[in-house]
C-alpha cells in the first residue's frame, strides 16, 4: 500500500488545488519488490525503483478542473492504488 509520512491510513485520498504544484517523493520501503507512482496515464508516472532505500521523485502540477483520477503503482495496482482529487 501507499503510506503518506505519519500517517498510518494506506492509500489514502490526495487533495489538490486546481493549478497547484506538487512534489511527490516515492520511497520503495519493500526488499526485493519494484514499485512506481502513476496518474491518470503513464506519460505522469515516477521513474520505477528496483531496490528498499531507494527513492524517486515527481513534480507536476494539477489540473486546472475540479475532479478525481486514480493514482496506482503500476505493479500491484490491484493493491496499490487510491484517490487524487482536485477541489
Amino acid at each position: 500500500a501507499f503510506y503518506l509520512d505519519g500517517d498510518p491510513t494506506p492509500n489514502p485520498t490526495l487533495v489538490l488545488r486546481r493549478g497547484e504544484k506538487v512534489q511527490l517523493t516515492l520511497i520503495n520501503q519493500d526488499r526485493g519488490m519494484t514499485h512506481d507512482f502513476a496518474v491518470g496515464s503513464p506519460d505522469l508516472a515516477t521513474d520505477s525503483l528496483r531496490r528498499a532505500g531507494t527513492a524517486t521523485s515527481l513534480v507536476f502540477e494539477a489540473p486546472g478542473q475540479s475532479g478525481e483520477s486514480e493514482y496506482v503503482c503500476t505493479f500491484h495496482a490491484l493493491m496499490m492504488k487510491g484517490v487524487l482529487k482536485v477541489e
